[in-house]
C-alpha cells in the first residue's frame, strides 16, 4: 500500500453509523419506558399514604368525640394543602367561675328560678394536643382538588367537617390529587366509623 492511501481517511470515520443511533434510541426508549410509568406511581402512591393519614385522622377525631362527648371538627385548608383536628373549647359558665368549693351560686337560693335558656353562645374550638392538632401538610406532589360538602362543591378556603357526640357528621367527600393525575376520593359519611377511599386513575 503506497503512503499516500495509508493516511487517506475515510469521510464518514469520525461520525456514528446508522445502527449505533438505532441502538441507542432503543436504549433511552426502555430506560425511558421503566422510568416514568415509576415516576407516575410514585406521585400517586405520595397521595394514597396522604390520604390514608387523612382518614386516620378523621376517624380518630370522630373517635374522641364518642369517648369525650364533646364535638370535634377537621379543618381543611385547602388552598395550602393543610388539615388539622380541633376540639370544641368549654369554658365553665360565669355564674360557677369564681365560687369557692361547696358554694352554691346566687339563684340556688330562689323558690323560683328562672326559666329561661342561656343564650347560645357561638362555638369555640382549639386545636387538638399532639401531631394531629398541629397542621398536616401534603407532600410536595400532592394536593386538595376539592370538597363536596352539603352546600356544593368547594376549590378554595377552608372546609369544616364537625364530628358530633352523638357520632354523626356531614356528608363531605374530599378529593386529592397527585402529580400524575391519579385522585383520591375520602368519603365521610355520617354514620360509618371508617373512612372509605375511592382511587379516580388520572
Amino acid at each position: 500500500m503506497s503512503p499516500a492511501a495509508r493516511h487517506r481517511t475515510h469521510p464518514l470515520s469520525g461520525a456514528f453509523t446508522l445502527i449505533e443511533i438505532m441502538a441507542v434510541m432503543l436504549l433511552l426508549a426502555l430506560i425511558a419506558g421503566v422510568a416514568l410509568p415509576a415516576f407516575g406511581r410514585g406521585s400517586g402512591a405520595a397521595a394514597e399514604n396522604d390520604a390514608r393519614e387523612l382518614a386516620a385522622g378523621i376517624e380518630s377525631g370522630r373517635r374522641a368525640a364518642l369517648t369525650h362527648r364533646v364535638p370535634f371538627r377537621l379543618v381543611v385548608d385547602l388552598r395550602n394543602a393543610a388539615w388539622w383536628l380541633e376540639q370544641e373549647a368549654h369554658e365553665e359558665p360565669e355564674a360557677l367561675r369564681d365560687l369557692t368549693p361547696g358554694e352554691l351560686p346566687a339563684w340556688a337560693g330562689l323558690e323560683v328560678l328562672p326559666l329561661l335558656a342561656p343564650r347560645a353562645a357561638a362555638r369555640s374550638y382549639q386545636p387538638v394536643p399532639g401531631l394531629v392538632g398541629e397542621g398536616n401538610v401534603l407532600r410536595e406532589t400532592v394536593h386538595f382538588h376539592g370538597a363536596e360538602t352539603a352546600e356544593g362543591w368547594v376549590e378554595d378556603g377552608v372546609v369544616k367537617i364537625v364530628l358530633r357526640p352523638d357520632g354523626l357528621a356531614d356528608r363531605t367527600v374530599l378529593v386529592l390529587e397527585a402529580e400524575n393525575g391519579d385522585r383520591f376520593h375520602l368519603e365521610v359519611e355520617p354514620l360509618d366509623e371508617t373512612v372509605g377511599i375511592e382511587r379516580e386513575a388520572g
